[in-house]
């Protein structure tokens, strides 16, 4: 609420002075580079429960890089991290050590909820959406 009114009077304030004010959409990128639909819905913090009974959360960032925490010895930590794209392959995410975590093919099975097949052996894991 704090951040609306401080917009609005600034607004207002410029607008008194003179100065044309153009109010548009916040977009959620940070880098300056438009992301299509498809890579928006991979966007955000995303955890995944692991057959074993713990869990990964995945951090993809619109900036396109992403990291990859789990819980060891009762804590989370990081694991993995690198950068990730969305092209012909479907989502792919590199480390940064220059190898490939894993091509998926994505789809939308509910609300904050993405499936994803592993292109490389078919097995499927399901992440549930946190944060945006």
């Amino acid at each position: 609420m704090k951040k609306i009114i401080t917009i609005l009077f600034l607004v207002v304030f410029l607008t008194g002075c003179g100065y044309t004010v153009e109010v548009t959409e916040p977009s959620h990128n940070t880098n300056g580079v438009e992301l299509s639909d498809t890579e928006t819905m991979v966007v955000g913090i995303w955890t995944e429960e692991m057959e074993t009974g713990g869990m990964r959360i995945f951090n993809i960032r619109t900036d396109h890089t992403w990291e990859m925490q789990s819980q060891r010895n009762g804590d989370y930590s990081v694991e993995e991290t690198g950068e990730w794209e969305y092209g012909v392959n479907g989502f792919t995410l590199m480390t940064d050590q220059s190898y490939i975590y894993g091509d998926y093919m994505v789809k939308e099975v509910g609300n904050k909820t993405l499936e994803l097949t592993n292109l490389d052996n078919d097995s499927v894991v399901i992440w549930k959406q946190m944060m945006q």
